[in-house]
């Protein structure tokens, strides 16, 4: 082999070690994706600065290229708004889905999980522990009498189901009126969606399925009745009596109280604001 065909040899042997080491090393170790930052120029490599992480906005599930463990996720507007510096947003981020902080710990120390993603967060806003979930998931209570006595309990999950159980007491009038002590539950499973336009945060709610009419707790126990299966035709004759939230509400969330505002009016009960009180 002549000293060309030689130096040919050497150059196409470096080059593919190079390939080699670059394809092995992974491509988030060449950028500073889920770096913690203060700003786009800390991140390179096309990321911005979400969050004070360095991540990039996406719009479908294209983020391989970042990691092996990169999704496309959108954390809870109000998580973002509670653990961020910047406004609630809904942009949808290359990081990936979490449940609480110990998920992320393997990405990066710096990082929280906020909202049901892996997030830097402001460290001035997150409290000791960060934001585990979005400040929805949880338990809330309503009671009040409509004149029947109502209790409400509505849990958000994290994986974006829900429960909504409505028990109705019968009222005590008219005077001299004796009820048999029973109380009436209907209960629900759903699904909920949360956006966020201009500031003003909206849940989407598609309720599914659950048990219409159960009746406990009669003084008389051949009284009592484990319901009848909810269908489709049922919810939507509850959403018409506004016994249930309306397809899209706005709501407000704080630390203790959940407020809820139809988006439109769609009868009486919860046709109107609702507060409910943080259970757990």
């Amino acid at each position: 082999m002549n000293a060309l065909g030689r130096a040919l040899l050497v150059g196409w042997g470096m080059i593919a070690v190079a390939i080699g080491c670059s394809s092995s090393a992974g491509p988030d170790s060449e950028t500073h994706w889920l770096r913690m930052c203060m700003g786009d120029a800390d991140c390179g490599g096309g990321l911005s600065c979400i969050c004070s992480t360095c991540t990039r906005a996406c719009t479908a599930d294209t983020c391989g290229i970042l990691g092996a463990s990169a999704k496309c996720v959108t954390p809870a507007p109000s998580a973002v708004a509670a653990g961020c510096q910047t406004a609630a947003t809904a942009t949808a981020v290359c990081t990936t889905v979490c449940k609480r902080d110990a998920d992320c710990a393997a990405l990066g120390s710096a990082l929280h999980c906020i909202g049901g993603a892996c997030l830097a967060g402001s460290p001035t806003q997150l409290p000791d522990g960060g934001i585990d979930l979005d400040p929805l998931v949880a338990t809330w209570i309503f009671s009040g009498r409509v004149p029947a006595l109502v209790a409400i309990t509505l849990t958000f999950n994290s994986d974006k189901t829900l429960t909504f159980v409505e028990e109705v007491a019968p009222p005590t009038t008219p005077a001299g009126f004796v009820p048999d002590g029973c109380v009436t539950t209907d209960s629900f499973s759903a699904t909920y969606a949360e956006t966020v336009s201009g500031g003003v945060n909206t849940l989407t709610w598609t309720f599914k399925d659950g048990t219409a009419n159960a009746v406990s707790g009669c003084n008389t126990a051949s009284n009592d009745s484990a319901g009848t299966p909810m269908t489709a035709a049922a919810i939507e004759d509850y959403r018409a009596q506004g016994l249930i939230p309306p397809t899209t509400e706005t709501y407000a969330v704080t630390a203790t109280t959940l407020v809820l505002t139809p988006t439109v009016s769609s009868g009486a009960g919860l046709s109107t604001s609702t507060t409910f009180t943080k259970s757990r």
